[in-house]
């Protein structure tokens, strides 16, 4: 075990060490994430308990409420996910902090249902809607091909600590602060008299802080130097030292033998001594005919004519696969949501009105944080599939534990599985979700890809409040008025019935990926595409680059070698001239491939072949 773990924390201080040099801006970022995903998760924790005990929805009412309120997140990132392509990632932010922190000071202040319902699917759901991919893009934007994978493992992190903060705030004014400041004089269910509301006031201060916090961004930093290696959670190794090296101006690079370096940082360069041929190929890429892209106007059309645009991309494809995964696995998702929509419930009916709801939920962000740079580190040669795949199962068995034990250390148990499976295969989906977005269309691409998982919570929320109406129902104890003392309705909650019905839902995914994995990671026909293409494709003399392929990962090899031009011109350039050529051999489940992926000309000479 120590050898493992080692190397692990090893490759985790490269991880960091290839940080150094980003712009501050990152970690500004960083930050900003943190704010807004304080808001998200603390809502989402307390949105069910709030809606019941300050408002009297039924359980069956309050389901289906938290289940739209998915739907709307849905609904808004995809109309309005253009708006972060127009506007930029910093006025996007700022439009999103002020929505959240206005409509979470209506939670706050209301007491009309009317009043309530219309800031959570209003400016909550449309703040929550553009804060989440703006700052994805942003990360996309301040760091390089080099060190993405692990500033996502990062972001996620940071994301983990705003999860934490949210579980153990909770406590602390759902339990000491029940009766918030107790002012004599205000009614029993003010803010000031209500730790619930106190609460929700809390995120208005989180929103102020990414406000502020917001104006010392850039939109587009200058290029700083960074460590140049491998993503950390993408699947392929550092290349060879006479194959990649740190380049003068900090970006990443790749020799081919005999030739010039051609990088592949975000502008190709090549040697001044192939610049006569430079020039020519820029001239035969200028006349290429090119897809007009649409004007970035606001509104319904605009939308219309951005995904109209994007559907013609040739990645378009890739996309469809990770949405049938993100199909395949959204009771995986669900059981995620059952952590926000059905445990607090359970818990405060099995155990009692002081039950640590918060204390429990923060085992998971405090896990993820400790867990995802070391699994990440330690699983670079596994791939994306495989992660998604074999820690689906460890998620999905987590709740057995409370099917078979009605005690809280039961629910301790479930969440900390439940993280060890999350630490496995969630960070790889932000892999997923941003390596396939065209440039200057990530915001409407990562909105088509997420749409599913987003709309899994309208099924969850549906099926949660069924499940707690029907086999733990609430006795009549409210623990938002004063002093409720610890009473406890256990002997009306059937909890074992309940969590293993959620199992077994939850056990769908990890066996619906390995009952379409043939179709979802064609690895096999690959590979034989690619041994015909080499066999009838290779000329004599080619010069070859080759990858290092993966035990367990074999979908991770790209399935076929590609032509390059005998002049040796820029790394990015000549992607942009492939596509055609070998997109149906490539391995479309490894995320580590360029944004402006390989497109090729009709009639193009080709002679020299790479193996990348």
């Amino acid at each position: 075990m120590k050898g493992p773990f080692a190397r692990a924390l090893k490759q985790t201080h490269e991880g960091l060490q290839s940080l150094k040099g980003s712009p501050r801006d990152l970690y500004i970022v960083y930050a900003i994430n943190a704010c807004d995903n304080f808001n998200y998760f603390s809502l989402s924790l307390l949105f069910t308990l709030y809606l019941t005990e300050e408002f009297g929805f039924s359980d069956q009412e309050t389901g289906v409420l938290y289940g739209l309120w998915g739907c709307a997140i849905t609904a808004f990132g995809f109309a309005f996910g253009g708006v972060v392509d127009f506007l930029g990632v910093k006025k996007t932010l700022f439009i999103a902090f002020i929505l959240t922190g206005s409509g979470r000071l209506l939670l706050a202040l209301s007491h009309s249902k009317w009043l309530l319902l219309t800031a959570i699917f209003g400016p909550v759901s449309l703040g929550l809607a553009f804060g989440s991919p703006a700052v994805l893009i942003a990360v996309k934007r301040y760091t390089k091909e080099g060190n993405r994978g692990f500033a996502y493992a990062v972001l996620y992190a940071a994301m983990n600590v705003a999860s934490l903060l949210s579980g153990w705030t909770l406590d602390l004014f759902r339990i000491t602060l029940r009766d918030g400041f107790a002012i004599q004089g205000q009614p029993a269910d003010s803010v000031l008299n209500s730790g619930y509301r106190l609460y929700l006031v809390l995120g208005c201060f989180a929103a102020g802080t990414g406000f502020l916090l917001n104006f010392t961004i850039r939109e587009h930093p200058p290029g700083t130097k960074h460590h140049s290696r491998t993503s950390t959670s993408g699947t392929d190794r550092p290349l060879a030292p006479d194959q990649h090296r740190l380049t003068d101006d900090g970006g990443s690079s790749m020799s081919l033998p005999g030739k010039a370096v051609l990088k592949g940082d975000d502008k190709a360069h090549v040697a001044e001594s192939l610049t006569p041929r430079r020039q020519e190929q820029d001239s035969q890429q200028s006349s290429l005919p090119q897809t007009p892209e649409p004007q970035p106007l606001l509104g319904a059309m605009a939308q219309i004519k951005v995904l109209t645009y994007t559907l013609r991309l040739g990645t378009f494809q890739r996309v469809q696969e990770i949405q049938a995964m993100c199909i395949i696995t959204v009771n995986l998702k669900a059981i995620f949501r059952h952590l926000d929509a059905t445990l607090p419930k359970y818990q405060v009916r099995s155990f009692g009105c002081d039950a640590p709801v918060g204390t429990v939920y923060s085992i998971n962000p405090a896990m993820i944080m400790t867990l995802v740079p070391l699994v990440g580190a330690a699983a670079t040669h596994y791939s994306h599939f495989d992660m998604i795949h074999y820690g689906s199962y460890v998620s999905a068995l987590s709740p057995l534990w409370m099917a078979l034990f009605t005690t809280e250390w039961a629910t301790v148990l479930f969440v900390v599985q439940l993280s060890l499976g999350e630490s496995i295969w969630s960070p790889r989906w932000y892999d997923y979700s941003m390596s396939v977005a065209p440039e200057g269309r990530e915001g409407i691409f990562t909105a088509m890809a997420s749409a599913p998982l987003f709309l899994g919570k309208f099924v969850t929320g549906t099926a949660s409040g069924y499940l707690l109406g029907r086999f733990c129902p609430n006795d009549g104890v409210n623990c938002g008025e004063p002093n409720p003392g610890p009473q406890i309705a256990g002997y009306h909650c059937q909890g074992h019935m309940l969590w293993l019905i959620i199992t077994l839902l939850t056990c769908m995914s990890p066996f619906g990926i390995l009952l379409f994995q043939k179709w979802l990671r064609p690895a096999a026909k690959a590979e034989l595409l690619s041994s015909q293409d080499e066999e009838a494709q290779q000329p004599s003399g080619s010069a070859y680059i080759d990858v290092p392929s993966r035990r367990h990962s074999s979908q991770d090899r790209l399935a076929s070698s590609v032509v390059l031009q005998e002049a040796g011109v820029g790394w990015e350039e000549t992607t942009q001239l492939l596509q055609g050529q070998i997109s149906r051999f490539v391995s479309r489940d490894d995320s580590d491939l360029s944004n402006n992926e390989l497109q090729q000309s009709p009639g193009q000479p080709l002679s020299r072949s790479v193996s990348i």
